[in-house]
């Protein structure tokens, strides 16, 4: 196979050189660029084939001039239908076919106690660690300000909300401080009613079944800022001990 190599670095160097070898042995290649011309390394395999590597601001590597992949500081990029890793930690953006991927900031799965919540307890109910819960949160709303929020603008909230014991048609919420002067507003709702269930179980808590033990909010909205303030709630005016709410394995995702 005839292979033509062809290095070009700024203009310190134009030529191209033929060769049949197999295996070309280097001990060390620089190539040095400028804003202008930047450094490549260029494979030509006879006759359509051509494989570019680009360094500039960002390495990039082109398969007949069409990007394969681009690593820079702020940003990875491949247009591979598939791509294997042993690991892989990402500092910042990450894109799919030129989109967006959501990525975890932040979650709390409340196996432990938790902080900065305006009220920190914790419960469990079957199988299900959570903040609040059973004998814990009713009526009223309980709130937590993230800070430190890296530079985003979207923010994506999934957390499981917890109906538990004689919810008798009252609402569960949940509240962002996205409004004017970072009000509090409503981006998710549901009411409950235990006695419309047929045959529930109780799972824990007093006489009364879960007909609705676990409902997914999963929201999503504009968000630029970096502090976030959520509120996890219910229009409960009851005891505790007779109808009460909770909320476990909270996820904050960024874009």
């Amino acid at each position: 196979m005839l292979i033509f190599i062809q290095l070009i670095a700024g203009v310190v160097s134009n030529e191209k050189v033929i060769t049949q070898q197999v295996a070309l042995q280097m001990a060390s290649l620089s190539l040095v660029g400028t804003d202008s011309s930047p450094a490549f390394l260029e494979f030509i395999s006879l006759p359509h084939s051509t494989s570019r590597i680009t360094i500039d601001r960002a390495v990039k590597w082109t398969f007949n001039e069409d990007i394969v992949l681009s690593i820079s500081p702020l940003e990875f990029y491949t247009s591979a239908e598939k791509a294997s890793f042993h690991s892989l930690r990402i500092q910042g953006n990450f894109y799919y076919k030129n989109q967006p991927q959501w990525m975890l900031w932040w979650q709390e799965n409340y196996w432990q106690q938790p902080v900065d919540w305006s009220d920190n307890s914790i419960s469990t109910c079957g199988g299900i660690s959570m903040l609040g819960g059973y004998g814990k949160f009713a009526g009223g709303e309980v709130q937590k300000t993230f800070v430190e929020l890296p530079q985003h603008s979207k923010v994506r909230i999934v957390a499981n909300y917890h109906f538990i014991d004689g919810w008798g048609g009252e609402t569960g919420f949940l509240r962002a401080s996205i409004g004017r002067m970072d009000g509090m507003e409503y981006v998710w709702t549901e009411k409950y009613d235990y006695s419309k269930v047929k045959n529930g179980i109780s799972v824990c808590g007093s006489r009364y079944p879960e007909g609705k033990l676990t409902s997914v909010i999963d929201v999503s909205f504009p968000h630029t800022k970096d502090t976030i303030k959520l509120g996890f709630g219910s229009t409960l005016d009851n005891d505790p001990l007779e109808n009460s709410f909770g909320i476990s394995n909270l996820q904050i995702y960024l874009i």
